[in-house]
């Protein structure tokens, strides 16, 4: 404690000092500890600068590495004739597949929850997971006397993107694996009714011959006669 008080006293004695007999060293030392302060605050904030410039580069060129695991694409393969989910590789064998029987093919990034619907293998799409600017109010199937309401997003899954189809193969396939109702069919003899309560607060009814085309900033309905879509059916099942 002594000594603090006999520094200060001294600190106090030659600045006085300084001040009386060479003001113009006093001025001399206070601008060039104002250079040197001006300068060393200039180089820290250089420093930090540079230090911030070539974190960023390292992480930016790190980066892929370790996210090489979370942009894998995922493949989630749903047999309609007998409700099965098959995981498969996103690779040239799955390029290559071949069904025999009618199939709803999901493909996604493991990294983001968008889901491409698809009904064949078409290489050319089936990596354009691009996100419609929609989203439903709602939507319901109405079959064998019970409603299912069917939601094409939450913070798992998103089916809203661009050219995704939503029809009877899809809707089984929504409510055997998302909604857990394990064997579900839809028997192509009974038809049923889709209510839908678009972007706009439109009401829309559709059957078991239209089905709903995902677009950008809408959508469209699609109609096909019954007969055509067993022949369909019977032509994948070859």
């Amino acid at each position: 404690m002594l000594m603090k008080i006999i520094y200060l006293f001294l600190t106090i004695f030659l600045y006085l000092y300084l001040y009386l007999y060479f003001p113009d060293r006093l001025n001399l030392i206070k601008n060039t500890l104002q250079n040197i302060g001006i300068k060393l605050a200039y180089n820290i904030i250089y420093f930090y600068g540079v230090c911030q410039i070539k974190c960023n580069q390292i992480y930016n060129y790190l980066l892929p590495f370790f996210k090489k695991d979370e942009a894998k694409t995922e493949v989630i393969l749903f047999d309609i004739s007998n409700n099965t989910v098959l995981k498969k590789e996103y690779d040239e064998d799955f390029l290559k597949m071949d069904f025999l029987t009618p199939v709803v093919i999901l493909i996604s990034y493991s990294s983001n929850i968008n889901k491409k619907i698809l009904y064949h293998i078409e290489p050319e799409i089936c990596n354009q997971l691009e996100p419609s600017d929609i989203a439903f109010i709602a939507l319901y199937l109405n079959y064998n006397d019970v409603r299912y309401h069917i939601n094409l997003k939450t913070d798992k899954y998103n089916y809203y993107l661009v050219g995704n189809v939503i029809n009877k193969l899809f809707l089984q396939y929504y409510i055997n694996v998302i909604l857990n109702n394990i064997n579900f069919v839809i028997d192509d003899k009974k038809s049923y009714s889709l209510e839908l309560m678009d972007h706009e607060v439109n009401m829309i009814y559709l059957d078991i011959t239209q089905s709903i085309v995902i677009e950008k900033n809408g959508y469209h309905i699609n109609t096909i006669k019954l007969e055509d879509i067993k022949e369909l059916e019977k032509t994948d099942n070859k």
